[in-house]
């Protein structure tokens, strides 16, 4: 599980979560497109072919969002994302669950990157 602080509100952090191009910027060029309804699929390009990556499981809006992500030849991973507002922003946390991770360390190495990658994009969002 990973967490940080962000000054921004939770749906600064939301939108950031959702909108593709915004996504992105954290995610090692990966734009996921999606409705971000329960149920949908998540597109992203491969091999310059928009493929079918995943699917949204939950989408509380400003709270929570989990999703599944199967890239063609790699294993299934889960995130969760969880927002909670606070005095002068909100606390997100990301719950990361991959069957073939061989442990903590790895997990961390994956995703400390993209969390902090998140963490700077927010930084740079105006202030409400």
């Amino acid at each position: 599980m990973f967490a940080f602080f962000t000054s921004a509100a939770s749906v600064s952090v939301w939108a950031t979560l959702t909108d593709a191009a915004q996504i992105r910027q954290y995610l090692d060029g990966l734009a996921l497109q999606s409705t971000w309804t329960p149920g949908s699929p998540i597109v992203a390009p491969f091999r310059n072919r928009p493929t079918v990556m995943g699917e949204v499981l939950c989408a509380q809006l400003h709270h929570r969002l989990s999703y599944v992500i199967h890239p063609p030849e790699a294993t299934a991973v889960y995130l969760t994302w969880l927002l909670r507002d606070t005095d002068g922003g909100c606390v997100c946390t990301l719950q990361v669950d991959e069957a073939e991770a061989t442990g903590p360390t790895e997990l961390e190495d994956v995703w400390l990157p993209i969390v902090a990658a998140l963490q700077r994009v927010l930084t740079t969002l105006p202030i409400p």
